[in-house]
């Protein structure tokens, strides 16, 4: 049997305590450095331990609110597809009083992500490039306005 320094759950807290206090820690800056700090009772192991439980296989440590701190109301054991979804870098847009990330969004009304970056980019208004369909390509021949004369050769 693992010591208690040896378990998963262990190296998780380790982790995190690491990365919101030691300014040598890899990820600090992410963490730490912004503000981010762990609640002072998740500061003692078994306090923590209590309040997350095991840690279930497949998963890690998550915050819910990234910009919140680690403590029992704002983190969860969440699957690595879990925590994509929940990044800074996600764009999250309210429609109607639903709030998705743009991902789920284009997916929803059936577009590419991608389609609807180059439409922001490009100037588009959030809703002109969310509700305009896509258009379609001609599959074959004048996308550039050239005619085909089998007469010429």
């Amino acid at each position: 049997m693992p010591t208690i320094s040896e378990t998963r759950e262990y190296k998780s807290w380790e982790n995190m305590i690491q990365r919101c206090t030691n300014p040598g820690a890899p990820n600090y800056e992410d963490y730490g450095g912004r503000g981010v700090a762990v609640c002072e009772r998740w500061r003692n192991f078994g306090n923590f331990l209590a309040d997350m439980g095991e840690r279930p296989p497949g998963t890690s440590l998550d915050r819910i609110n990234n910009e919140g701190d680690y403590e029992p109301d704002n983190c969860r054991w969440a699957t690595v597809a879990e925590q994509v979804r929940n990044t800074r870098r996600n764009v999250t847009v309210t429609i109607d009083g639903e709030t998705r990330i743009l991902k789920d969004w284009a997916q929803h009304l059936g577009l590419r992500y991608n389609t609807i970056i180059v439409r922001l980019h490009r100037g588009w208004s959030l809703e002109d490039a969310m509700y305009t369909p896509k258009q379609r390509k001609a599959r074959y021949g004048n996308q550039w306005g050239v005619t085909y004369d089998p007469q010429r050769r």
